[in-house]
């Protein structure tokens, strides 16, 4: 599988995406290729939740403060760089295994920040991403969301992206202003719903659809 490189997907954030909306307050991802739509509570609630699970395998283990991974022909290391008031300070902590897709997921702290890291099992290329990746029933999409507002060194985004031919894409993503974007539940292949949650703690619920 071939990944953007984490420079690439940094640069991603300085780009304008098209943005459409029925809600001229909370303009959200759409595009040619998204439809969406502002649902009630007790829809968001009854859907039910087929988010693509991992498992945790014995196989990957922490040892001396490394993780030493051998995917393909290569070897991955891993290493925590523990002063946590140092800059260059980073912790690696394994979340799973989406087996279907072959990416084992890691959380990286890191001074000040966190993202994840997303490595193919297979070939060892990687992605790194803002936020718990949420993968469709197939993982066939992934949204991943950094869930943080008024925070200079992380932005507040949500990203949908398409994996075709073992191929990682950026499909879409939006940056809202007023609203961290929480309880992702896909609820079909090309569907998923969420929760807006609001600085003055109100919600509201949306349902978006992939073309």
């Amino acid at each position: 599988m071939k990944f953007l490189t984490t420079s690439f997907v940094f640069a991603l954030f300085c780009i304008s995406t098209h943005v459409k909306s029925n809600d001229n307050k909370d303009k959200i991802l759409s595009n040619d290729s998204v439809i969406v739509q502002t649902i009630s509570k007790k829809e968001y609630f009854a859907s039910k939740n087929y988010n693509l699970q991992h498992t945790v395998t014995q196989d990957i283990h922490k040892e001396n403060n490394v993780y030493c991974l051998n995917v393909g022909k290569t070897q991955i290391t891993l290493k925590d760089t523990l002063e946590e008031d140092d800059s260059l300070y980073k912790k690696y902590q394994f979340l799973g295994y989406y087996e279907s897709v072959n990416l084992l997921c890691f959380t990286v702290y890191e001074y000040e920040t966190s993202t994840t890291l997303l490595v193919n099992a297979l070939t060892g290329d990687m992605l790194e991403i803002f936020g718990v990746p949420i993968f469709s029933p197939k993982g066939n999409f992934i949204i991943n969301a950094s869930q943080i507002l008024n925070y200079d060194q992380i932005p507040n985004i949500i990203q949908i992206w398409h994996i075709e031919n073992n191929v990682i894409k950026l499909f879409t993503e939006y940056q809202p202003e007023e609203w961290i974007p929480e309880g992702f539940k896909w609820i079909n292949d090309f569907s998923f719903v969420f929760t807006k949650k609001y600085e003055n703690n109100t919600e509201k619920y949306s349902k978006v659809t992939i073309r």
